[in-house]
This record gives C-alpha cells, structure tokens and sequence, in this order.
C-alpha cells in the first residue's frame, strides 16, 4: 500500500468501527496530557480515581464544583440516585474523555443492572481503546470492553449491534478472532443489512488478501447506505491490488463527487495522480 492511499485508509479506518465517524478528531485533555497513561493500578479502580483526579485539574471551576457536588451526592445516597452517574459523565463526555465517562456508566450498570447502561459504558470503553496509548493501559480497556459487551449480550442476546461489536473486538484483540468471525457472520445472518457487521467483515476479508470477497462486503455496505463513502476508497485500494486501475480510479472520482472534506478531497486526487503514474 502507498503513501497517499496508507493516509485515507488510516483516517477511514480509525472511525471504521465505531458508530460515529471521526475524520479529523478535536484535541481533547487527554491529548494535552499524555502522562495519565503511565498512572498505576490498572487492574483497579485506583486507576480511575487517579486519572480523573488528573483531570479535574482542567476543568473550568464550574464543571469543577458540578463535578464535587454529584460526587458527594453519590457518596451519600448510594446506589438510589443512579441519575448522578449519568451527570458525571456527561462531564467527561464533553471533553471526548471516554474512559472516564465509560467507568462512570461502569458503576451505574451495577448499580441497577439494566442493558442500557452496560451499553453506554461499553460505547464508551469501544471509543477509549482509541485514545489509548499506552499497551497496558489499552489492554485494560479492551477487557473492560468486553466484559461489558457481555453483560449486554447476557441481558439481551439480540442485541446485534453489541454483538457486532464484540466480535470486532476479540478480532482486533487477537485473543480470539475466529470467535470474534463467527459472531460477525452471526449477526449478518440474522440482519444480511447490518451495516457495521457487513463492513467489519469486508476489513478482514481485505486485511486476509480475500479481495473479491471484500468487494462483495464493501458493496453490501453501499447498499445498505449509499451515504458511506469511504467504501469507494476501500474498494479503490482493492482495484488498484488486483491491477485494475481504469476501476480503481472510477472509484476515487465517486469518492470525491460526493466528499464536502477539502483535505480529503486533495488526498484523493494525489491518489490518482499516482494510479496513473504507476501505469505509465
């Protein structure tokens, strides 16, 4: 893979599993602060504490006082005002601090034990694996991820999107990958319009030089929401492997008809500048 087309995939491909598209991510704390990845205690809840107490030290002095006052709250009421879990971490939420506000919806799910709450921290863990530098660190969240995955499924096993999801994850974890493979076709079994699942498969297809299959998948994805773009990238690179470049530049100028990102839309056209000077 080249330069120029390595640099699309990259972008794409860090938003490729998550419900939410991130082209070009905001600086948040975290990337200002790069030394709460070293704090200890990663297989307790020390490490939390630790980082958010880092954290805080960013806050405005209103989210500073709104955050000390629901914490207080939570100390006192106990598990009866699982609503103050949610405020919290929507604090962190808002400055894209996913851990944080992921281990907040942590100690909501086990307090009222409900589906929708092992989710939002599950979402919210699936984002910080991302924001995670640090191997350790990134290996603690990824266990975090799929244990609260599993809750989900162990509360409602028809809960296709979190499955899709944790068979990403033991994919990308490497723990298991042919389990993660069978729950991706599991769920494209019981929803063929699944459209995450689909396109998570079309990646491992394309990462296992399965190219014609990985087309199928990337076609599917179209299909399925014509809106996702990206695909035209993805099924450019397969062209442009497979040497056909006439369809691997058919597919760059679908791309940038329909792409309103001028940066990305530069990168484009350098791709194609370069298909055709390969076939020179």
């Amino acid at each position: 893979m080249n330069g120029k087309t390595a640099k699309i995939i990259a972008i794409l491909a860090a938003c490729v599993l998550t419900l939410v598209i991130y082209l070009f991510p905001k600086k948040t704390m975290l990337d200002t602060n790069p030394a709460v990845v070293e704090l200890p205690s990663l297989n307790s809840e020390d490490y939390f504490s630790e980082l958010e107490e880092h954290q805080e030290a960013n806050l405005d002095q209103k989210e500073k006082e709104k955050l000390a006052g629901w914490k207080q709250l939570v100390s006192e009421s106990g598990s009866k005002r699982t609503d103050l879990y949610d405020s919290i971490s929507s604090i962190w939420d808002t400055h894209k601090l996913f851990s944080l506000s992921a281990f907040w919806y942590e100690q909501k799910a086990k307090k009222d034990g409900t589906e929708k709450s092992y989710l939002n921290a599950a979402y919210r863990y699936f984002d910080a694996r991302k924001q995670s530098v640090d191997t350790s660190v990134k290996r603690m969240i990824t266990e975090k991820t799929i244990a609260a995955y599993n809750k989900v499924l162990d509360l409602n096993p028809e809960n296709l999107n979190a499955k899709s999801d944790l068979g990403v994850l033991y994919t990308e974890d490497g723990s298991n990958p042919m389990k993660g493979i069978k729950m991706l076709q599991e769920v494209v079994a019981a929803d063929p319009d699944h459209e995450m699942a689909q396109l998570n498969l079309g990646l491992l297809a394309y990462r296992s030089n399965q190219l014609d299959k990985a087309l199928e998948r990337f076609d599917k994805v179209l299909q399925i929401n014509p809106d996702r773009i990206d695909m035209h990238i993805y099924k450019s690179q397969v062209y442009r492997e497979q040497g056909k470049s006439s369809k691997a530049i058919d597919e760059i100028e679908k791309f940038i008809t329909s792409a309103k990102n001028p940066e990305m839309i530069n990168e484009a056209v350098k791709m194609i500048d370069e298909i055709k000077g390969e076939a020179k």
